[in-house]
């Protein structure tokens, strides 16, 4: 149940979680938001190299988790090597799979009017079912227009910061 409650996270209920969040100044068609997280460890007698992530130069486990409004973790997988980034640990969760099973579901906890879409921070790809912040590239800086977009998003989207961090909290 951790990681996909298919009883709870039907349609209908994205499409509420959607509504909230759009009521709070994001973006219409965001029902929650995802982002990984990371745990220290002791260093392992064995495979320590699965477990080192360089990027923070420390030996972890990751895991992945989708916060929808008011706080609650909807969606937890892991735990990963430490070395995984987020985008790495979205395609090994199979979510863009539920993801479609769900949109496309046909009757009443089914059948999507349109995609809702999960928002993460500039490491998430925009795939099906999720998006990212705007990415300036190389000759082509943001508009003025992304960047409020961007700076919209970065306020709502802490409800996924604060979650993990009650969860340390308790």
């Amino acid at each position: 149940m951790l990681y996909w409650d298919s009883r709870r996270l039907t349609y209908p209920k994205l499409m509420e979680y959607a509504e909230a969040i759009r009521r709070a100044g994001g973006i219409d068609g965001i029902w929650g938001f995802i982002d990984g997280t990371q745990r220290a460890i002791c260093r392992p007698e064995k495979d320590q190299q699965v477990m080192y992530s360089e990027y923070k130069r420390n030996h972890m486990f990751k895991c992945q988790a989708i916060i929808t409004p008011g706080g609650i973790i909807s969606h937890l997988c892991g735990p990963f090597e430490g070395k995984l980034g987020d985008w790495r640990m979205w395609n090994l969760s199979n979510l863009e799979q539920t993801l479609r099973i769900i949109m496309n579901a046909p009757g009443p906890l089914g059948g999507a009017e349109r995609i809702l879409y999960i928002y993460g921070d500039l490491a998430y790809i925009p795939a099906y079912g999720i998006m990212g912040g705007y990415k300036a590239r190389v000759n082509h800086p943001l508009t003025e227009q992304q960047k409020a977009m961007n700076a919209i998003m970065s306020e709502v989207r802490v409800s996924v910061e604060r979650g993990f961090g009650k969860v340390m909290q308790n």
